[in-house]
């Protein structure tokens, strides 16, 4: 904490220097607290923004008093389709699915999970070329997890499985790719029903 209000204050200060002699340029019939006034603002518009970068930085999802993340402004046309039914069949679902909800739960603790699921029948398939000559195959999997957030909403993330395999050779793990988180979306309860 005393890390975060240390780096907040230099910021202030490294703001307000080159605010402060920009208000020396204004007109000069602009009054003392017309000024003052003007000079806060601009200082509290660029502290809003250092503390968003800064919160991007060290991990963190949700901008600070804004009232909402940015994913909870899409609308719903941007929103992911919600999956819940899973058609893949193969004898490791159990596996990704549960490493999928072990992750939404360590993320959303709060959040009840209502469905996860593997909504391919298989996994997709892409040949990768060098050259012009295939050297490899890689596939993907997609996973769905959706969560209850009380009565204010929805939580529905996807995650992706890759694994590649040169020609001739089994299929490994893409490691930073099993899973990878690939996006959220917070779907207030009102648009819940126009996507689903």
């Amino acid at each position: 904490m005393r890390k975060i209000i240390s780096i907040t204050s230099v910021l202030f200060f490294a703001l307000v220097m080159p605010l402060w002699a920009q208000s020396e340029n204004q007109e000069a019939r602009e009054t003392f607290s017309e000024k003052f006034t003007r000079l806060v603002n601009l200082t509290v518009s660029h502290m809003e923004q250092a503390g968003h970068a800064i919160g991007d930085a060290i991990g963190f999802d949700d901008r600070v008093n804004s009232g909402t993340s940015e994913i909870a402004r899409r609308e719903t046309s941007d929103l992911m389709p919600i999956c819940t039914e899973t058609l893949y069949r193969g004898a490791d679902a159990a596996v990704y699915t549960d490493e999928c909800r072990s992750l939404f739960a360590r993320k959303y603790p709060n959040v009840e999970i209502v469905s996860v699921a593997l909504p391919q029948k298989d996994w997709e398939r892409q040949v990768v070329k060098e050259d012009g000559k295939v050297t490899g195959y890689l596939q993907s999997l997609t996973c769905y997890v959706l969560g209850k957030d009380g009565e204010d909403g929805y939580v529905n993330a996807r995650f992706s499985f890759q694994r590649y395999k040169e020609v001739g050779d089994e299929y490994r793990h893409v490691v930073d790719r099993w899973p990878l988180w690939e996006r959220t979306d917070a779907i207030p309860a009102e648009q819940y029903g126009q996507i689903k």
